[in-house]
């Protein structure tokens, strides 16, 4: 899944043509996987509970583990060089700020915040 996430928006300016159902297949396949992480996301981050909070953020870890979503990560913090935000990593940075949960992709995010906030 990954290669087909990064094969697909690496050749969409390239003389490289995908037809019509390839394109809407992939934009499906990102767009809900995208949905259903932020989903996940937005539902540990409204856990009150310390302890059952820390005990779920695994669930995070392993969704950001999974090859799916490592594809779509390194997509989002590619966009996020271009456009100001992107909901999927803004809601994996405030997981961030309530545990110890480190993901590269967060600490990434973060970086890339800290330099276009500064130029």
């Amino acid at each position: 899944m990954r290669d087909v996430i990064f094969g697909f928006y690496s050749s969409k300016n390239a003389n490289k043509r995908h037809s019509k159902e390839y394109i809407d297949l992939v934009k499906s396949i990102v767009s809900n996987v995208e949905l259903c992480f932020c989903k996940v996301l937005e539902l540990l981050n409204s856990i009150e509970n310390n302890q059952e909070f820390e005990d779920a953020v695994d669930i995070a870890e392993a969704l950001s583990e999974f090859h799916t979503t490592i594809g779509l990560l390194e997509f989002n913090i590619s966009q996020l060089i271009y456009s100001d935000d992107s909901p999927l990593l803004e809601r994996l940075a405030l997981l961030n700020e309530r545990t110890k949960f480190k993901n590269e992709t967060v600490v990434r995010c973060l970086k890339i915040k800290e330099i276009k906030a500064a130029g």
